[in-house]
């Protein structure tokens, strides 16, 4: 029995030492990788803002005001917003708000797409159809956009000239452990996405701050058969990333887009597991190699508990773990913070948060490879 204490002992040592340095790249690349400035004398492409909603009567109005009043010539851009068949008055909302720049479209009647009935891209198709602009922006119906958000894509397109271009996605930090929670998730997911495509090993993005190039989403159209109702960011960036087209991260802070946290803890479940479905359809061989890794690492501290009541003289063996992904998370948001000014992370916050966090991690990563369906606004889906 002490042989095997002390060989968890040291493989907890291992897998602790792990997640310090990858955090510790995370904190590097988000720190060194930076974009340029936006120069308000640049160029200034026409970009077509193209968003898709549902039931979202409490959010439309502050959204399409927000990418309205961007710190951009009106004649250079347009906004297209498609509603997914919405219950509320959301529609009616959005049709009534007499910006010039908007477009609205109802996807009640709309004809077939490459992506058959997968809802959010099958709106998503119809809008760029109809869009004008050789650079494609989107975001989603839940967010607001900073006022020099169209500049800031602009400028990386006039920079860079990526094919496709993804950005932070941020959630306010409500005061709510609920909104604590997604704030510090979205933190992670963030510093994750940026250090995956500026090293060219993983490819992620979200769907509420990306663009991208109309050819570049011709030609994923064309190719792809994948008609899962969500993915509607992260199977475009994988088949552009495969294919050779390049991908940036808008690392500039005129670039955050801020979504709304949820309320209930049942809407936050049933949005992940709506990204978790999708999961097992693009899992290259890098990111199982570090969903193993996570996943192993967050049982430690989930099992730690049961360890310590079996060994109770062993009760250092608990803290290791724990401390280690404490520390290195808070290490990692506080430089975020000071780079986007973001709200400043508690520390009594992060330690309970932390324990959760790999709670939902590890059954989030089993019930996307498991479940089939999902309750999302009002509506089954499978």
């Amino acid at each position: 029995m002490i042989v095997l204490n002390y060989f968890l002992v040291i493989l907890l040592l291992l897998i602790s030492a792990g997640y310090v340095v990858l955090i510790g790249w995370l904190r590097k690349v988000w720190i060194t990788d930076q974009s340029p400035a936006v120069h308000h004398r640049s160029k200034l492409p026409f970009i077509s803002v193209v968003l898709v909603g549902r039931n979202e009567e409490n959010n439309i109005r502050k959204c399409l005001q927000a990418i309205a009043g961007n710190d951009y010539p009106p004649s250079h851009f347009e906004i297209i917003y498609v509603d997914d068949h919405s219950e509320d008055n959301t529609l009616i909302i959005a049709s009534g708000l007499g910006i010039p720049q908007i477009k609205v479209m109802d996807m009640s009647g709309l004809g077939v797409t490459p992506f058959g009935r997968a809802l959010k891209k099958a709106g998503q198709y119809h809008g760029i159809t109809h869009s004008a602009g050789e650079i494609i922006a989107c975001t989603d119906a839940d967010c607001q956009v900073g006022s020099a958000w169209l500049r800031s894509i602009a400028n990386e397109f006039n920079y860079a000239n990526p094919d496709f271009l993804t950005g932070p996605v941020f959630v306010p930090s409500e005061g709510t452990w609920i909104s604590r929670f997604e704030d510090l998730d979205a933190r992670g997911t963030m510093a994750m996405t940026k250090a995956g495509i500026s090293s060219g090993h993983i490819h992620l993005a979200n769907g509420a701050n990306m663009a991208f190039k109309r050819k570049a989403y011709d030609a994923y159209t064309m190719s792809t058969q994948n008609i899962r109702a969500s993915g509607d960011d992260v199977f475009l960036v994988r088949w552009l990333a495969q294919n050779g087209y390049s991908i940036r991260f808008n690392a500039n802070p005129s670039a955050i887009v801020m979504t709304s946290p949820k309320r209930r803890w049942i809407d936050l479940w049933q949005q992940r597991l709506r990204w978790a479905t999708k999961t097992r359809d693009y899992l290259a061989s890098k990111v199982v190699v570090l969903y193993v890794f996570l996943w192993i690492f967050f049982a430690g501290i989930v099992l730690s508990p049961l360890y310590l009541l079996l060994h109770p003289g062993w009760w250092w063996l608990l803290t290791i773990p724990f401390l280690s992904k404490f520390l290195a998370d808070v290490w990692l948001f506080k430089a975020m913070e000071r780079s986007y000014q973001l709200a400043v992370v508690r520390w009594r916050y992060v330690i309970p948060l932390s324990f959760i966090y790999c709670c939902y991690f590890l059954a989030m990563s089993v019930c996307g490879l498991f479940v089939k369906s999902y309750h999302w606004k009002g509506r089954k889906v499978s």
